[in-house]
């Protein structure tokens, strides 16, 4: 149901939890005051002001001596001056997380297959030369590495026969 915030006080309670005391009007006109808006449930509550119009359901309850009267949030709110739809805003939001995500995972699944290539290549080439050219010194050691990790580079696209 649509109300109207006629008037509004922020407080914090001892927890530390933020909240709106109000006093708010349904279409009938019926006032209902004393109606506890929670900060957790309202997204938009730092822009919540006296004479907007909220969407919500209201939730009175008896809890001894004290009656608790709760306006939880709606599906969709306007203010009295602007509004451009959250709600529709924030499914764009998720989608585009979710490609980016997508798109992150697939480029670090793509990262992580060269380096175990450049990896798999490297030791193949060190174990050679190591095994096979015993009588090199160190600068050659290192040219044969190089050229036995480009041929084996070579070959990671070639199909298996």
């Amino acid at each position: 149901m649509e109300y109207e915030i006629s008037w509004l006080e922020r407080s914090t309670t001892s927890t530390g939890k933020q909240k709106i005391t109000a006093t708010i009007i349904d279409p009938h006109g019926v006032k209902t005051e004393g109606v506890t808006l929670w900060k957790a449930s309202w997204p938009n509550f730092d822009q919540l002001m006296p004479s907007m119009k909220v969407q919500g359901d209201l939730s009175v309850t008896q809890n001894g001596q004290y009656t608790n009267k709760t306006l939880f949030q709606g599906k969709t709110w306007s203010a009295a001056s602007k509004s451009n739809g959250g709600a529709y805003r924030g499914s764009q939001a998720t989608a585009k997380a979710q490609e980016t995500k997508r798109e992150d995972i697939k480029e670090a699944q793509e990262t992580k297959h060269e380096a175990i290539k450049l990896a798999g290549a490297q030791r193949d080439a060190v174990l050679i030369v190591t095994n096979f050219y015993k009588d090199l010194d160190a600068s050659e050691v290192r040219i044969k590495i190089q050229e036995w990790m480009k041929y084996f580079i070579g070959l990671q696209d070639q199909p298996f026969i």
